[in-house]
This record gives C-alpha cells, sequence and structure tokens, in this order.
C-alpha cells in the first residue's frame, strides 16, 4: 500500500505585541476612572455629613426653641391668676371645638351639594316625557324573562284551565290575554285536554254559567307577574269566578303599533270589556277589578262605560290612588326617601306647580268618580302599603260620599235614611264570625267630618272597642252617613248606601276596607277581603 502523506505541524501564531504608547494610554484611563471614583465617593461623604449635621442643628434649635417655649408658658401660667389660667384654657378648647365643626360643617356641605345635585339631574331626567313614560308604565322590560304567554302551565296553572289567546283590535292589532276558568267549570270537564279550536267554545259556556271578573294589572310586569297569577287564582278558587286578564299595548306580547298612554289603556280595557260582552255576558255581569295603576284605569273605564250608555257589575279598586300627581309627590324610595316631596315644600305652591307642569299623565281618578254608575264601588288599601299611601282610599272614598250625598235631593230624605237603618242591620258584606263565638264584631254608625275619618285600626284598642261599641243615637245630617266596624287582626270596612228613586233598582254601596297587611302587591290575596268581595257583589260558592 502506497503511504499516506505526513501533514506538516503549523507554525503557531505569535503573541500581539501592545505598543508602549497605547500601555501608557491605559494607564492614564485607568488613572482618570480611579481619580474621578474618589472624587464621586468624597463628594457622596460630604454631602451626607452635610446633611447628618445640618439635621442635627435644625434638631437641636427645635428642641431649644420648643425649651424656650415651655419656659415661657410655665412662667406666663405661674405669673397669670387662676381664673384667667382658666378662662384661656376653656378659651383654646373652645376654639379647636369650632375647628372641628366648621371642618365636618364643610365636608357635610360638600356631601350635601353632591346629593343635591344628584337628584336635581334626577328630577330633570324624570321631567322628560320620554323617561316619564318608561317610570310610569315600567313596560321596557317584560317580566317574568322570556315569559312564555302560550304555556300558563310553567306559573303554576293547573294544564289547559287557563287559555291563552289573543284579542283583536283595528289595524292587525292583538292584546295579549288569559282566560281562567272557574274551579267548579273547570273539574266539571270530563277531560281536562281542550283543543285549541275549542278554547272559544269553552270560554263561552264558562261566561254563560260561571260570573267574569276583568282585571287590569298595575304598571309593570305582565299578566304572567306571580302575584298577580296568585291574584287569578284565588279569584276564580275561592270565589269560583271565570277571571279574564290582558295585559294593555306595549306591555308583554300584546301586538300594537304604539306604546302605553292614559288613553289608551283605558282603551284596552274597554276592548276587553267589548270581546266580553261579544261572547256572550251582559255589562251588568261583568266585574271590573283594577289594582294600582289598574284601578285608575278601572275608574276611567267605569267613566266611560257610563258615556257609552253601559253599566258594569260593580268596580273594585286595589291600592289605588287619587291622581298620578299624589302618587307621585307621596312615593318614597325604600318607604322613606322622598322623592318629588321635597319640591311640594317651596313657598307658595312653586314646587307643586313645577310638578303638574312637567306631569305628562295625569291618571286623575278623582275626575271619573262623578261619572261611574256602577252599583257598587269598593276600595281596598292595606295600611302598610309602602308604594301608594293608604290615605289615597281615603280621598277617595270621600269623593264619592261627597258625590253621592250632593245627588240627594230633599224627596229622597226618607228613601235615604231607610237605606241607612237597613245598612245598620247588614253584616252579610263581612267575614264570618271566628268559630264559638270568642270575637264578635258590632257596627259603629258615626257622622262624617267629626273625627279624622277613617280611624286608624292601628291606633285604636281594637278588642276594648268590640266590647263597647255602640251604636251613636244623635241629631246629624241624614245625608252623609257611613257605618264603621272594626273587625280585630284584620282592619275595618266602612259602607255607604244610598237608595235611588226607582224601586226596582238596588241600593248603591260605596264600601271602604283598610286591611293591617298585605302591602302594595299582595293586599288583594288578603282572604277577608276576597270574601268581602264575593258577598258585596253576589259572587262565591256559597252565593250560587
Amino acid at each position: 500500500m502506497p503511504s499516506l502523506p505526513m501533514e506538516e505541524p503549523r507554525p503557531e501564531p505569535h503573541p500581539v505585541q501592545t505598543s508602549p504608547r497605547r500601555k501608557l494610554s491605559e494607564r492614564l484611563s485607568n488613572s482618570r476612572q480611579a481619580l474621578s471614583q474618589r472624587l464621586s465617593n468624597s463628594r457622596h461623604a460630604i454631602s451626607e455629613q452635610v446633611t447628618t449635621s445640618s439635621q442635627a442643628v435644625q434638631q437641636r434649635v427645635s428642641a431649644k426653641t420648643q425649651a424656650i417655649k415651655t419656659k415661657a408658658k410655665t412662667k406666663m401660667r405661674n405669673m397669670t391668676p387662676g381664673p384667667i389660667r382658666s378662662f384661656f384654657s376653656f378659651f383654646s378648647f373652645l376654639a379647636r371645638l369650632l375647628w372641628f365643626i366648621l371642618r365636618k360643617l364643610l365636608w357635610l356641605s360638600k356631601i350635601t351639594a353632591i346629593v343635591v345635585v344628584c337628584y336635581l339631574v334626577f328630577a330633570a331626567l324624570v321631567a322628560i316625557p320620554f323617561v316619564q313614560k318608561y317610570v310610569i308604565f315600567l313596560n321596557a322590560i317584560t317580566l317574568p324573562l322570556g315569559a312564555d304567554f302560550s304555556t300558563p302551565e310553567k306559573y303554576g296553572f293547573a294544564p289547559n284551565r287557563t287559555l291563552n289567546f289573543y284579542i283583536p283590535m283595528r289595524n292587525h292589532q292583538s292584546l295579549g290575554a288569559w282566560f281562567i276558568l272557574s274551579d267548579s267549570y273547570y273539574h266539571a270537564l270530563p277531560s281536562k285536554a281542550i283543543p285549541g279550536d275549542n278554547a272559544l267554545l269553552h270560554m263561552q259556556r264558562a261566561l254563560e254559567k260561571k260570573p267574569i271578573i276583568l282585571y287590569l294589572h298595575d304598571s309593570g310586569a305582565s299578566r304572567a307577574g306571580s302575584q298577580r297569577v296568585q291574584q287569578y287564582q284565588a279569584f276564580s278558587t275561592r270565589l269560583d269566578a271565570n277571571v279574564l286578564a290582558i295585559d294593555y299595548r306595549g306591555f308583554a306580547d300584546s301586538l300594537t303599533g304604539e306604546g302605553p298612554s292614559e288613553t289608551t289603556l283605558v282603551k284596552d280595557g274597554a276592548t276587553a270589556f267589548e270581546w266580553l260582552m261579544s261572547n256572550g255576558k251582559k255589562d251588568r255581569d261583568i266585574l271590573v277589578v283594577g289594582h294600582g295603576l289598574g284601578s285608575s284605569v278601572a275608574a276611567k273605564l267605569g267613566q266611560r262605560l257610563t258615556k257609552d250608555g253601559k253599566k258594569c257589575k260593580g268596580i273594585v279598586m286595589l291600592a289605588p290612588f287619587s291622581s298620578m300627581y299624589e302618587a307621585a309627590i307621596s312615593y318614597k324610595a325604600f318607604s322613606f326617601i322622598p322623592l318629588l316631596e321635597p319640591f311640594t315644600w317651596m313657598n307658595w305652591g312653586y314646587g307643586q306647580r313645577i310638578i303638574q307642569g312637567v306631569m305628562t299623565y295625569s291618571f286623575d281618578t278623582l275626575d271619573a268618580v262623578p261619572d261611574i254608575t256602577a252599583p257598587k264601588v269598593l276600595i281596598a288599601h292595606a295600611e302598610d302599603d309602602s308604594v301608594v299611601p293608604s290615605r289615597q282610599s281615603d280621598v277617595l272614598f270621600w269623593e264619592f260620599l261627597n258625590h253621592y250625598s250632593s245627588r240627594t235631593g230633599p224627596n229622597e230624605a226618607e228613601r235615604l235614611e231607610a237605606g241607612i237603618e237597613e245598612a245598620e242591620q247588614r253584616e252579610d258584606i263581612l267575614p264570618p264570625d271566628p268559630p264559638n263565638g270568642q270575637v264578635k264584631t258590632t257596627m259603629d254608625q258615626r257622622p262624617l267630618g267629626m273625627y279624622s275619618y277613617p280611624p286608624s285600626p292601628r291606633s285604636a284598642n281594637t278588642e276594648i272597642q268590640t266590647r263597647s261599641l255602640v251604636k251613636v243615637k244623635e241629631k246629624r245630617d241624614i245625608n252623609k252617613h257611613t257605618n264603621t266596624t272594626f273587625i280585630p287582626k284584620f282592619g275595618f270596612v266602612s259602607t255607604f248606601q244610598r237608595r235611588s228613586g226607582d224601586e226596582n233598582d238596588s241600593s248603591k254601596a260605596i264600601i271602604l276596607v283598610k286591611t293591617l297587611a298585605g302591602e302594595h302587591d299582595e293586599v288583594g290575596l288578603q282572604e277577608g277581603l276576597i270574601d268581602i268581595v264575593g258577598k258585596v257583589f253576589g259572587i262565591g260558592r256559597a252565593i250560587g
């Protein structure tokens, strides 16, 4: 084999030789850096020493100054007599206290200014008609959220007991409605399955056999609200009546081209009333029940029926208000914060004029009273209502009394006196007495105007009253009388009756019911009140 050539070793690189000039420059550079570092350290040390010395001098000066002041105060205190020294000490304490109060007042003034500005902004927003509309009607959000009105069973109704349908209106518009069958009619059905094609037929048969209540709900939410569902169930079960509940235009699934207003709400109530009449129910057999805002709609509906020559069976107003203005100024957020009431504190009524000037909707229930020809009107309110004060019902009751009293002529005196005497003997509008006769209610008849009517059961000892109340027999104006009955643990019932000139016409009655509990939304759920409604208007199982 031929031998491979050997590689020759590479020569090692020679070290780089530094020139003397470069070495000298490096040494000079290192020396400069070291010198600058020493100078910097020296400067820092000198500045720290100067700072420390100045602080020490300041501390010494302040200490000596404080010592001099202390000595001077001590000498002055020793030189000053005791009374003068006490006076100056008290003056110093008073000055410090006043300064502390002044600082707190300045802080409170800032907070007050912020609150006042926020309140004025709120008032300005409410004055805008667009905002005011949604504040009054509260229809911007449909509650319950995602409500399925086609399936009422989701909200606690028995299968096929509540029929969802739409009341037709003009221009292809409609009102969403529920028709709740009365308890006895529903249980008498051979089959609980009601086909959609027969829904109208069953509603017509139920209207033919059982009483009907047209329910007009309060502002906000929809006909599927939980408390409203309980109200329908109470009427249909305890009173064995059919219930028609509607949603006004602009609420829930009512298909209309315009939003709610005072006029349209009354029109919607009249549309539902006409639908009941078109399906076989007479106008005199329809009981109209309104709650909150719906009570004003019910009163306006009664006024409209009078103008149209019709008359309903009666009107029930639950937690009503005399007008939207009164409801607005009396409303308190969280039950204790007045919102618009501060405007009424202005002198010469400027605040009231401002509120009345910006109010877009009046809902003046008092204005409808003279035109209501319903035979009987029942007003119910809970004394613990924190939304609409119960005194609003007192105002309405007074308005009805004044209206009927003013319409009573001298020729009707004997008939009126006979009607009052008959009313004194009536106790069928009251709930039954407790078992074993433990508590007995008695009538107390007094002329209106002798006291601030009506007396509050909260401020009265009902236990003593139920034992000692007697009929007051005194000379009085026969045109103004009312019968007030206190019911322990429930409230009281005040009744005024007036007979018309027609002997065949039934007596007219205005009834005020005040309950101790129920607040605003649940006053209609009180069983005692439902029993009174049934007996006043002649509906219910016991009455047939």
